[in-house]
Protein backbone atom coordinates (compact mmCIF):
# COMPACT_ATOMS: atom_id res chain seq x y z
CA UNK A 1 0.00 0.00 0.00
CA UNK A 2 2.89 2.14 1.01
CA UNK A 3 5.05 1.47 -1.63
CA UNK A 4 7.96 -0.19 -0.04
CA UNK A 5 9.44 -3.64 -0.67
CA UNK A 6 7.97 -5.79 2.39
CA UNK A 7 11.69 -7.47 2.12
CA UNK A 8 13.41 -4.51 3.11
CA UNK A 9 11.48 -3.50 5.57
CA UNK A 10 11.51 -6.92 7.46
CA UNK A 11 15.45 -6.87 6.78
CA UNK A 12 15.50 -3.40 8.38
CA UNK A 13 13.31 -4.87 11.45
CA UNK A 14 15.56 -7.70 12.08
CA UNK A 15 18.46 -5.04 11.62
CA UNK A 16 16.83 -2.08 14.08
CA UNK A 17 16.20 -5.24 16.49
CA UNK A 18 19.61 -7.20 15.75
CA UNK A 19 22.03 -5.40 13.90
CA UNK A 20 24.48 -4.06 16.83
CA UNK A 21 25.73 -5.08 20.20
CA UNK A 22 23.70 -1.85 21.41
CA UNK A 23 20.75 -2.43 19.76
CA UNK A 24 20.90 -5.85 20.66
CA UNK A 25 21.20 -4.69 24.46
CA UNK A 26 18.45 -2.56 24.09
CA UNK A 27 16.28 -5.20 23.02
CA UNK A 28 16.74 -7.26 25.57
CA UNK A 29 16.29 -4.65 28.04
CA UNK A 30 12.92 -3.91 26.84
CA UNK A 31 12.02 -7.50 25.99
CA UNK A 32 12.63 -8.88 29.61
CA UNK A 33 9.64 -6.16 31.31
CA UNK A 34 7.47 -7.62 28.71
CA UNK A 35 8.38 -11.29 28.79
CA UNK A 36 7.89 -11.04 32.87
CA UNK A 37 4.86 -8.50 32.63
CA UNK A 38 3.61 -11.84 30.35
CA UNK A 39 4.39 -14.49 32.62
CA UNK A 40 2.74 -12.77 35.34
CA UNK A 41 -0.74 -11.68 33.29
CA UNK A 42 -1.01 -15.78 32.39
CA UNK A 43 -1.52 -16.71 35.93
CA UNK A 44 -4.83 -14.63 35.63
CA UNK A 45 -5.81 -15.88 32.40
CA UNK A 46 -5.24 -19.68 33.87
CA UNK A 47 -7.66 -18.52 36.58
CA UNK A 48 -10.06 -17.55 34.23
CA UNK A 49 -10.02 -13.54 35.17
CA UNK A 50 -9.22 -10.75 32.03
CA UNK A 51 -6.16 -8.98 32.70
CA UNK A 52 -6.25 -6.08 30.62
CA UNK A 53 -3.68 -3.57 32.81
CA UNK A 54 -0.20 -4.89 31.66
CA UNK A 55 1.00 -1.93 30.14
CA UNK A 56 0.59 0.27 34.11
CA UNK A 57 1.22 -2.53 36.07
CA UNK A 58 4.61 -2.69 34.13
CA UNK A 59 4.84 1.11 35.35
CA UNK A 60 3.51 0.55 38.91
CA UNK A 61 6.01 -2.12 39.37
CA UNK A 62 8.88 -0.43 38.00
CA UNK A 63 8.04 2.35 40.45
CA UNK A 64 7.83 0.11 43.31
CA UNK A 65 10.85 -1.72 42.61
CA UNK A 66 12.87 1.08 42.42
CA UNK A 67 11.34 2.69 45.95
CA UNK A 68 11.85 -1.06 47.57
CA UNK A 69 15.38 -1.37 46.60
CA UNK A 70 16.38 2.11 47.60
CA UNK A 71 14.43 1.64 51.05
CA UNK A 72 15.87 -1.80 51.76
CA UNK A 73 19.49 -2.07 49.69
CA UNK A 74 21.30 -0.31 52.91
CA UNK A 75 19.76 -3.14 55.73
CA UNK A 76 19.48 -6.67 55.83
CA UNK A 77 17.52 -8.85 56.67
CA UNK A 78 15.72 -6.91 54.08
CA UNK A 79 12.86 -5.37 56.90
CA UNK A 80 9.84 -4.98 54.97
CA UNK A 81 10.07 -9.29 54.42
CA UNK A 82 11.20 -9.56 58.36
CA UNK A 83 7.51 -7.90 58.66
CA UNK A 84 5.87 -9.70 56.32
CA UNK A 85 7.01 -13.02 57.97
CA UNK A 86 5.93 -11.32 61.52
CA UNK A 87 2.61 -11.11 60.04
CA UNK A 88 2.65 -14.63 58.56
CA UNK A 89 3.17 -16.06 61.90
CA UNK A 90 0.55 -13.55 63.61
CA UNK A 91 -1.68 -15.29 61.34
CA UNK A 92 -2.28 -12.51 58.89
CA UNK A 93 -1.92 -12.99 55.00
CA UNK A 94 0.37 -10.37 53.68
CA UNK A 95 -0.78 -10.07 50.28
CA UNK A 96 -4.19 -8.84 51.91
CA UNK A 97 -2.09 -6.19 53.93
CA UNK A 98 -2.67 -2.48 53.34
CA UNK A 99 0.04 -1.73 51.49
CA UNK A 100 0.14 1.98 52.63
CA UNK A 101 -0.01 0.97 55.79
CA UNK A 102 3.19 -1.62 55.13
CA UNK A 103 5.15 1.11 53.67
CA UNK A 104 5.00 3.33 56.58
CA UNK A 105 5.44 1.09 59.15
CA UNK A 106 8.18 -0.13 57.17
CA UNK A 107 9.79 3.81 56.73
CA UNK A 108 8.83 4.58 60.68
CA UNK A 109 10.74 1.39 62.13
CA UNK A 110 13.61 2.07 59.54
CA UNK A 111 14.14 5.31 60.47
CA UNK A 112 15.53 4.26 64.49
CA UNK A 113 17.32 1.06 62.72
CA UNK A 114 19.42 2.50 59.91
CA UNK A 115 20.91 5.80 62.47
CA UNK A 116 21.01 3.47 65.09
CA UNK A 117 23.19 1.00 63.32
CA UNK A 118 25.14 4.03 61.92
CA UNK A 119 25.79 5.01 65.08
CA UNK A 120 26.84 1.68 66.90
CA UNK A 121 28.98 -0.02 63.98
CA UNK A 122 29.08 2.39 61.61
CA UNK A 123 27.32 0.45 58.87
CA UNK A 124 23.77 -1.61 58.50
CA UNK A 125 24.62 -5.32 58.30
CA UNK A 126 24.15 -5.07 54.44
CA UNK A 127 27.07 -2.64 54.13
CA UNK A 128 29.00 -4.88 57.21
CA UNK A 129 28.70 -7.73 54.87
CA UNK A 130 30.10 -5.88 51.58
CA UNK A 131 33.07 -4.70 53.69
CA UNK A 132 31.57 -1.06 53.72
CA UNK A 133 31.88 2.19 56.73
CA UNK A 134 30.06 5.29 56.91
CA UNK A 135 31.88 7.45 59.14
CA UNK A 136 32.30 10.90 59.68
CA UNK A 137 35.38 12.66 57.86
CA UNK A 138 37.26 12.14 60.98
CA UNK A 139 36.83 8.28 61.43
CA UNK A 140 34.31 8.64 63.89
CA UNK A 141 30.73 7.10 63.82
CA UNK A 142 28.26 9.19 62.63
CA UNK A 143 25.69 10.45 65.38
CA UNK A 144 22.12 9.15 65.73
CA UNK A 145 20.83 12.54 64.90
CA UNK A 146 23.36 12.91 62.02
CA UNK A 147 22.21 9.12 60.68
CA UNK A 148 18.60 10.25 60.77
CA UNK A 149 19.25 13.56 58.67
CA UNK A 150 20.46 11.10 56.18
CA UNK A 151 18.10 8.85 56.42
CA UNK A 152 15.34 11.91 55.50
CA UNK A 153 17.65 13.32 53.05
CA UNK A 154 17.67 9.85 51.19
CA UNK A 155 13.89 9.44 51.45
CA UNK A 156 13.48 13.00 49.77
CA UNK A 157 16.43 13.33 47.05
CA UNK A 158 15.89 9.62 46.26
CA UNK A 159 12.39 8.96 45.84
CA UNK A 160 10.53 11.78 46.70
CA UNK A 161 8.56 10.86 49.71
CA UNK A 162 7.00 8.27 47.47
CA UNK A 163 4.69 11.27 45.99
CA UNK A 164 3.35 10.67 42.88
CA UNK A 165 5.09 11.65 39.44
CA UNK A 166 7.49 13.71 41.87
CA UNK A 167 9.27 10.55 43.14
CA UNK A 168 9.61 9.82 39.48
CA UNK A 169 11.44 13.02 39.19
CA UNK A 170 13.85 12.19 41.98
CA UNK A 171 14.39 8.81 40.95
CA UNK A 172 15.23 10.11 37.37
CA UNK A 173 17.61 12.46 39.01
CA UNK A 174 19.14 10.29 41.21
CA UNK A 175 20.04 7.99 38.92
CA UNK A 176 21.84 10.49 36.63
CA UNK A 177 24.13 12.06 39.30
CA UNK A 178 25.22 7.50 39.88
CA UNK A 179 25.94 7.64 35.83
CA UNK A 180 28.09 10.83 36.01
CA UNK A 181 29.90 9.78 39.16
CA UNK A 182 28.11 12.72 41.27
CA UNK A 183 27.82 12.25 44.99
CA UNK A 184 24.11 11.87 46.06
CA UNK A 185 23.15 14.93 48.29
CA UNK A 186 22.35 13.11 51.70
CA UNK A 187 25.87 11.43 51.46
CA UNK A 188 27.65 14.92 51.23
CA UNK A 189 30.42 15.38 54.17
CA UNK A 190 30.20 11.90 54.97
CA UNK A 191 33.38 8.87 53.77
CA UNK A 192 32.34 5.79 52.49
CA UNK A 193 35.61 3.60 53.77
CA UNK A 194 35.96 0.10 52.33
CA UNK A 195 37.43 -2.96 53.73
CA UNK A 196 39.06 -5.24 51.21
CA UNK A 197 36.11 -7.89 50.12
CA UNK A 198 37.35 -11.01 51.88
CA UNK A 199 36.00 -14.63 51.20
CA UNK A 200 34.27 -15.02 54.08
CA UNK A 201 32.08 -11.87 53.06
CA UNK A 202 30.80 -13.38 50.51
CA UNK A 203 30.49 -17.18 52.51
CA UNK A 204 28.91 -14.73 54.93
CA UNK A 205 26.59 -13.11 52.62
CA UNK A 206 25.60 -16.27 51.01
CA UNK A 207 24.94 -17.94 54.00
CA UNK A 208 22.60 -14.76 55.31
CA UNK A 209 20.64 -14.82 52.36
CA UNK A 210 20.08 -18.57 51.98
CA UNK A 211 19.03 -18.82 55.76
CA UNK A 212 16.84 -15.75 55.13
CA UNK A 213 15.23 -17.13 52.73
CA UNK A 214 14.83 -21.11 53.92
CA UNK A 215 13.19 -19.02 57.15
CA UNK A 216 11.01 -16.76 54.66
CA UNK A 217 9.62 -20.17 52.83
CA UNK A 218 9.39 -21.84 56.42
CA UNK A 219 7.09 -19.36 57.71
CA UNK A 220 5.61 -18.81 54.59
CA UNK A 221 4.39 -22.43 54.56
CA UNK A 222 3.55 -22.58 57.96
CA UNK A 223 1.35 -19.88 57.64
CA UNK A 224 -0.45 -21.74 55.07
CA UNK A 225 -1.35 -24.40 57.17
CA UNK A 226 -4.92 -24.43 58.78
CA UNK A 227 -5.21 -23.96 62.66
CA UNK A 228 -6.38 -27.14 63.72
CA UNK A 229 -4.24 -29.93 63.06
CA UNK A 230 -4.66 -34.07 63.85
CA UNK A 231 -7.98 -35.29 64.27
CA UNK A 232 -11.00 -32.78 63.46
CA UNK A 233 -14.42 -32.75 64.45
CA UNK A 234 -16.87 -31.26 62.30
CA UNK A 235 -16.71 -28.09 63.95
CA UNK A 236 -12.77 -27.98 63.73
CA UNK A 237 -12.94 -28.66 59.82
CA UNK A 238 -15.47 -25.90 59.80
CA UNK A 239 -13.30 -23.39 61.08
CA UNK A 240 -10.22 -24.67 59.26
CA UNK A 241 -12.14 -23.64 55.88
CA UNK A 242 -13.25 -20.47 56.91
CA UNK A 243 -10.15 -19.96 57.78
CA UNK A 244 -8.47 -20.93 54.62
CA UNK A 245 -11.35 -18.89 52.90
CA UNK A 246 -10.17 -15.64 54.72
CA UNK A 247 -6.17 -16.25 54.65
CA UNK A 248 -6.03 -17.43 50.81
CA UNK A 249 -8.40 -14.06 49.98
CA UNK A 250 -10.66 -16.78 48.34
CA UNK A 251 -14.32 -15.90 47.65
CA UNK A 252 -16.01 -18.85 48.44
CA UNK A 253 -19.74 -17.14 48.00
CA UNK A 254 -20.72 -18.38 51.31
CA UNK A 255 -19.42 -20.01 54.94
CA UNK A 256 -19.63 -23.22 57.07
CA UNK A 257 -21.42 -22.80 60.30
CA UNK A 258 -20.20 -25.00 63.55
CA UNK A 259 -22.46 -27.93 62.17
CA UNK A 260 -20.83 -27.98 59.05
CA UNK A 261 -23.82 -26.39 56.98
CA UNK A 262 -22.92 -24.08 54.08
CA UNK A 263 -24.68 -20.84 54.22
CA UNK A 264 -24.75 -18.17 51.46
CA UNK A 265 -22.61 -14.98 51.94
CA UNK A 266 -24.81 -12.18 51.70
CA UNK A 267 -24.51 -9.54 48.56
CA UNK A 268 -22.91 -6.52 49.69
CA UNK A 269 -25.02 -3.69 49.31
CA UNK A 270 -24.52 -1.48 46.00
CA UNK A 271 -22.72 -4.51 44.63
CA UNK A 272 -24.13 -6.06 41.80
CA UNK A 273 -23.24 -10.23 41.20
CA UNK A 274 -23.30 -11.77 37.79
CA UNK A 275 -22.99 -15.25 37.70
CA UNK A 276 -22.25 -17.82 34.72
CA UNK A 277 -24.02 -21.03 35.07
CA UNK A 278 -26.36 -22.34 38.08
CA UNK A 279 -24.67 -24.63 40.78
CA UNK A 280 -25.06 -28.50 40.59
CA UNK A 281 -28.00 -29.37 42.00
CA UNK A 282 -27.23 -31.68 45.06
CA UNK A 283 -23.94 -30.02 45.72
CA UNK A 284 -24.97 -26.89 47.94
CA UNK A 285 -24.12 -28.83 51.26
CA UNK A 286 -20.61 -31.12 52.42
CA UNK A 287 -21.56 -34.50 53.75
CA UNK A 288 -19.62 -35.83 56.92
CA UNK A 289 -18.55 -39.47 58.33
CA UNK A 290 -17.92 -39.06 61.74
CA UNK A 291 -16.40 -42.23 63.97
CA UNK A 292 -16.34 -41.93 67.75
CA UNK A 293 -16.25 -37.87 67.23
CA UNK A 294 -13.44 -38.50 64.84
CA UNK A 295 -13.86 -36.72 61.36
CA UNK A 296 -13.03 -39.63 59.09
CA UNK A 297 -14.26 -38.45 55.64
CA UNK A 298 -15.63 -35.13 53.57
CA UNK A 299 -17.85 -35.85 50.73
CA UNK A 300 -19.31 -32.96 48.28
CA UNK A 301 -21.73 -34.32 45.42
CA UNK A 302 -24.39 -33.72 43.05
CA UNK A 303 -25.82 -34.48 39.78
CA UNK A 304 -28.42 -33.49 36.91
CA UNK A 305 -29.83 -35.05 34.13
CA UNK A 306 -31.72 -34.06 30.85
CA UNK A 307 -30.76 -30.49 31.09
CA UNK A 308 -30.08 -27.26 28.75
CA UNK A 309 -28.75 -25.10 31.49
CA UNK A 310 -24.97 -25.01 32.46
CA UNK A 311 -23.30 -25.62 35.60
CA UNK A 312 -20.59 -24.20 37.24
CA UNK A 313 -17.79 -26.70 38.95
CA UNK A 314 -17.55 -26.65 42.41
CA UNK A 315 -14.02 -26.75 42.19
CA UNK A 316 -12.96 -23.98 44.80
CA UNK A 317 -14.98 -25.46 47.40
CA UNK A 318 -13.13 -28.69 46.48
CA UNK A 319 -9.67 -26.98 46.89
CA UNK A 320 -10.93 -24.58 49.98
CA UNK A 321 -12.17 -28.51 51.59
CA UNK A 322 -8.59 -29.90 50.64
CA UNK A 323 -6.95 -27.12 52.74
CA UNK A 324 -9.17 -27.50 55.57
CA UNK A 325 -8.91 -31.49 55.84
CA UNK A 326 -5.96 -32.72 53.79
CA UNK A 327 -3.87 -30.04 54.65
CA UNK A 328 -4.63 -30.79 58.58
CA UNK A 329 -3.35 -34.22 58.58
CA UNK A 330 -0.37 -35.31 60.40
CA UNK A 331 0.97 -36.70 57.54
CA UNK A 332 0.38 -33.39 55.56
CA UNK A 333 3.92 -32.41 53.89
CA UNK A 334 4.71 -28.94 55.20
CA UNK A 335 6.60 -26.96 52.84
CA UNK A 336 4.21 -25.38 49.66
CA UNK A 337 5.41 -27.27 47.02
CA UNK A 338 3.73 -30.92 47.35
CA UNK A 339 0.95 -28.70 48.54
CA UNK A 340 0.75 -26.73 46.01
CA UNK A 341 0.80 -29.92 43.58
CA UNK A 342 -2.23 -31.00 45.17
CA UNK A 343 -3.84 -28.43 44.06
CA UNK A 344 -2.74 -28.23 40.30
CA UNK A 345 -3.97 -32.01 40.08
CA UNK A 346 -7.62 -31.01 41.59
CA UNK A 347 -7.26 -27.76 39.12
CA UNK A 348 -6.32 -29.95 36.29
CA UNK A 349 -8.68 -33.20 37.00
CA UNK A 350 -10.18 -35.00 33.76
CA UNK A 351 -13.89 -34.50 34.82
CA UNK A 352 -14.40 -37.37 32.29
CA UNK A 353 -12.73 -39.85 33.69
CA UNK A 354 -12.46 -38.18 37.43
CA UNK A 355 -8.82 -38.83 39.86
CA UNK A 356 -6.99 -40.48 42.68
CA UNK A 357 -4.94 -38.93 44.88
CA UNK A 358 -2.80 -40.36 47.69
CA UNK A 359 -1.88 -38.57 51.28
CA UNK A 360 -0.77 -40.52 53.55
CA UNK A 361 -3.80 -42.39 55.22
CA UNK A 362 -5.70 -40.02 53.15
CA UNK A 363 -7.75 -40.77 49.89
CA UNK A 364 -8.91 -38.04 47.33
CA UNK A 365 -10.82 -38.96 44.81
CA UNK A 366 -13.18 -37.73 42.07
CA UNK A 367 -15.91 -39.78 40.92
CA UNK A 368 -17.74 -38.79 37.52
CA UNK A 369 -20.56 -39.81 35.55
CA UNK A 370 -20.66 -38.12 31.87
CA UNK A 371 -23.57 -38.35 29.08
CA UNK A 372 -23.55 -35.17 26.45
CA UNK A 373 -22.03 -32.74 28.58
CA UNK A 374 -18.31 -31.01 27.77
CA UNK A 375 -16.29 -27.35 28.15
CA UNK A 376 -15.00 -28.88 31.69
CA UNK A 377 -11.69 -26.94 30.58
CA UNK A 378 -13.61 -23.92 31.07
CA UNK A 379 -14.93 -24.76 34.62
CA UNK A 380 -18.20 -25.12 33.72
CA UNK A 381 -20.30 -28.55 32.66
CA UNK A 382 -22.53 -27.32 29.61
CA UNK A 383 -24.81 -30.20 27.89
CA UNK A 384 -23.18 -31.11 24.58
CA UNK A 385 -26.69 -31.90 22.28
CA UNK A 386 -30.04 -29.62 22.10
CA UNK A 387 -32.29 -32.90 23.16
CA UNK A 388 -31.83 -32.85 26.84
CA UNK A 389 -30.71 -36.20 26.78
CA UNK A 390 -27.91 -36.41 29.36
CA UNK A 391 -26.47 -37.22 32.55
CA UNK A 392 -23.64 -35.46 34.54
CA UNK A 393 -22.86 -36.31 38.38
CA UNK A 394 -19.64 -36.31 40.69
CA UNK A 395 -18.97 -36.69 43.70
CA UNK A 396 -15.67 -35.60 45.65
CA UNK A 397 -14.46 -37.50 48.31
CA UNK A 398 -11.83 -37.35 51.16
CA UNK A 399 -11.73 -40.42 53.57
CA UNK A 400 -9.18 -41.71 55.81
CA UNK A 401 -8.31 -45.38 55.97
CA UNK A 402 -9.92 -47.13 58.93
Amino acid sequence: MLGHNPFSVYVSMVKGAWGSSTVIHETIKNAVPLLITAIGISFAFKMKFWNIGGEGQILAGAVAAGAFGLFTAHIFPKLPLVLLMMLCLAGYNPARVNTTLMQLVNLAVLAVLEPLFLQLFAATPGKALMGLRLTEPDGRHLSFSRGFNRYIGMLWYGVGFCLPIWSLVQLYRSAKRCSNDEPQPWDEGIAYRERPFLLRNLVATIAALVLFLGVGEAVNSASQLPPNRGELTVAEFAENYNRQASYLGVRSAGWLDPEGLWHEAQDLPNVVSISIGDSVPGAEQFHYTVENGRLTAVTLSGGVENSHSWYALPTERMALALTAFAWAQEDAPFWTGPRRAQLAALDEADWQEGFTLRQGELDITLATEVENFTGFSTGYALPSVETGDNRFAFTFTMALES
